[in-house]
């Protein structure tokens, strides 16, 4: 497991609905090290994962729960095979 800490006032750096995100994640057992949006997305991303056997339909899952304006670029290293 990962190491929590969440800071209590959002930066500019992290997604609009973070919060919910990490909420709904530590109540499946993630805990956050950092105070970036980057964490955020690949916790999210393993969650999906868990509910998906197809990397990209995990980060499609995931990336229809993110709100705002952002640009990802999502590797695996076993991807795309």
């Amino acid at each position: 497991m990962l190491r929590q800490k969440i800071p209590a006032t959002p930066s500019i750096r992290r997604l609009p609905f973070y919060l919910h995100i990490i909420k709904n994640a530590q109540s499946e057992g993630y805990e956050f090290i950092s105070e970036t949006d980057t964490e955020v997305v690949a916790h999210l991303i393993a969650s999906e994962l868990k509910k998906h056997d197809d990397f990209f339909a995990a980060a499609r899952a995931a990336i229809a729960q993110l709100r705002g304006a952002f640009a990802l670029a999502i590797l695996r290293k076993s991807e795309p095979g």
